[in-house]
C-alpha cells in the first residue's frame, strides 16, 4: 500500500504507509528523499487557525474607531459663558437671499425691499465681516431682479457669494 508517481516511465514510490498509519520515507531512484506525514485519526487537531480570529479583531477594531469618534463628537456640554468671547470664533452663518417669481427679495424668510436688504446686510457686515450669502432666485423669475440683489452685495462688499440650482435631468 503506497502513492507512486510515473516519473520517466518508471513508477516511484512517494510514500508507503503502515498499517498503524506512521510515516514511512522512501528513497527514489532519483536519490532525493520524500517525506509525508500523515495524521493519526485519535490525537486531537491541536493547530489554531488565527485568520478568522484576526479578521474578527480588525472588524472589532474598526467599529470601536468609529464609535468612540460618533460618540465624542456627539456630546451635548453645557459650556460656561465669556464676556470677552469674540465673535469671529463662531463659524458664520450663511445668509439666504431669495427672490420669487414675482420680483419680490426676501432676507431668509423676512420680506425686503432693496434698500432694507442693503441695510441688514450692512449691520450683518459690521458684526461677521466674511460671512457667506446663498441667492435662490425662482426659475421664473426676471433676471434683472437676481441682478439687482447682486448689486446690493456688490455694494455692500460680500465677496462669498452663492448662486442656488436644482440638480437638472
Amino acid at each position: 500500500m503506497g502513492i507512486f508517481v510515473p516519473f520517466r516511465g518508471q513508477k516511484i514510490p512517494l510514500l508507503a504507509v503502515n498499517s498503524e498509519h506512521q510515516t514511512r520515507n522512501s528513497e527514489p531512484e532519483t536519490g532525493a528523499k520524500l517525506t509525508m506525514t500523515v495524521q493519526d485519526e485519535s490525537k486531537p487537531y491541536d493547530d489554531i487557525n488565527i485568520t478568522p480570529m484576526l479578521d474578527l479583531a480588525y472588524v472589532l477594531l474598526v467599529i470601536f474607531i468609529l464609535m468612540c469618534t460618533a460618540s465624542v463628537a456627539g456630546t451635548k456640554v453645557n459650556l460656561p459663558k465669556s464676556s470677552n468671547t469674540p465673535a469671529s470664533l463662531a463659524k458664520p452663518k450663511t445668509k439666504a437671499i431669495t427672490v420669487n417669481n414675482e420680483g419680490r427679495v426676501f432676507l431668509d424668510t423676512v420680506p425686503v425691499t432693496l434698500t432694507e436688504l442693503e441695510q441688514r446686510l450692512n449691520s450683518q457686515k459690521s458684526l461677521t465681516p466674511d460671512f457667506p450669502v446663498v441667492v435662490r432666485g425662482d426659475s421664473l423669475t426676471h433676471y434683472q431682479g437676481v441682478m439687482d440683489v447682486l448689486d446690493v452685495l456688490g455694494r455692500v462688499g460680500i465677496s462669498q457669494v452663492g448662486l442656488a440650482t436644482k440638480a437638472g435631468k
